[in-house]
């Protein structure tokens, strides 16, 4: 591969990156970083990242401050370096989406099932009325959703790869058989 083929390829996926961390609300220059030092595949320094990116260092800072909890870049030292401190990409893309969905599923389902509480409670204490009912009705189906959420999530979450797929294709099989 020249320089150049390797260099286009490395953009590509950077600004791939950038744009799917923008779907994602985070800043397009902290997924066009990533892209960087996954496509780099080998830990580097804030400076290094810097040289890498032209972004400011603060900017490079910020982006592994906000990567880091998502479990995309990994901090790390070495030896002789004093406190110089080295990013390295995650690159197992099933532990970033699981890590994701662990983080922000279980979020939302903890917001969602405070207030579902809250709601149901300020209900039960109101009179009976075709429109408490109506609402009571309407928070035990989201009740229910969230429960089934909670066990998909966490199937999802703590499941392997393979028994994942092992699931859909038997899903699928049956999906199969059973049309007409």
């Amino acid at each position: 591969m020249t320089d150049d083929a390797y260099d286009d390829a490395k953009l590509e996926i950077a600004d791939a990156m950038a744009r799917t961390a923008e779907m994602y609300g985070l800043n397009r220059s902290y997924g066009h970083i990533y892209g960087l030092l996954y496509f780099v595949g080998e830990p580097m320094s804030l400076d290094e990242l810097v040289a890498e990116s032209g972004y400011a260092k603060s900017t490079v800072s910020n982006a592994m401050s906000a990567l880091e909890p998502y479990h995309l870049v990994h901090r790390q030292s070495s030896p002789g370096e004093g406190r110089k401190v080295y990013f390295e990409a995650e690159t197992d893309f099933w532990t970033i989406m699981q890590e994701f969905f662990e983080q922000q599923g279980r979020r939302e389902i903890r917001i969602m099932t405070r207030a579902l509480e809250t709601a149901q409670a300020s209900l039960d204490d109101a009179p009976e009325t075709d429109r408490t009912s109506h609402a009571s009705a309407r928070v035990a189906e989201l009740e229910a959703f969230y429960d089934q959420a909670e066990t998909l999530l966490s199937f999802f979450t703590r499941a392997s790869p393979e028994v994942l797929f092992d699931v859909v294709s038997e899903v699928e099989s049956r999906t199969v058989d059973d049309e007409p």
